[in-house]
């Protein structure tokens, strides 16, 4: 099986690493799972450089944990998307910041996954000089009426409901409307991933 198409897995659910092994195994992906983010690095000497789909929730060493041991090693050719069945804000702000290409949540969706692999590949020939990636438009400002992307802001900064409604002043429920707009009109499923989506088109 040729580098490019090799894929790793880091969950420690077993059944998440099979299903996941076989729908890219079945689109010509080789992979390599691990159950714990320590069995990675273990043999990460002996690994070769290429995209990791990440649990963003394990014991031992999360998925945030992860990110910091991979920066301190290298980020070249080690694109990471991160995988959360509990996703929250702050986790996808982090993880991005800490150089995830993209955050996704469970169930993962055969699109979704095979789109995000594309881009992790992308990414990582452009990080080994193999080729250019092109440049990711931000059309998330493009997408959003002004409030719904200020509304975006103040989530991504932390900031509750409540207090963004102060801020802005307006109601809650109007917070609540503007945030289900923004999660439609991104063409995601949660605000996590609205959250993730404007941190990686702002950091490409």
């Amino acid at each position: 099986m040729a580098e490019k198409n090799l894929i790793y897995i880091v969950d420690d659910d077993q059944g998440v690493r099979l299903s996941l092994a076989m729908l890219l195994r079945a689109h010509g992906f080789e992979t390599h799972s691990f159950a714990a983010a320590t069995d990675f690095f273990e043999s990460f000497t002996a690994l070769q450089p290429a995209p990791v789909l990440l649990d963003l929730h394990m014991p031992s060493m999360d998925g945030i944990d992860f990110l910091m041991a991979l920066r301190e090693r290298t980020q070249i050719g080690w694109p990471v998307v991160m995988m959360s069945g509990n996703g929250d804000v702050p986790s996808a702000v982090l993880a991005m910041k800490l150089g995830t290409l993209d955050f996704i949540e469970k169930p993962i969706q055969p699109e979704t996954l095979l789109s995000v692999i594309s881009a992790a590949q992308a990414r990582q020939a452009a990080m080994q000089g193999k080729a250019t990636e092109p440049p990711v438009e931000n059309e998330v400002r493009e997408r959003l009426s002004p409030r719904e992307f200020d509304v975006l802001q103040m989530i991504a900064h932390g900031m509750a409901t409540k207090s963004i409604a102060v801020h802005l002043g307006i109601s809650p429920r109007t917070v609540e409307m503007h945030r289900a707009h923004i999660v439609r009109r991104l063409q995601v499923r949660s605000m996590s991933e609205a959250v993730a989506l404007a941190a990686r088109a702002e950091r490409d």
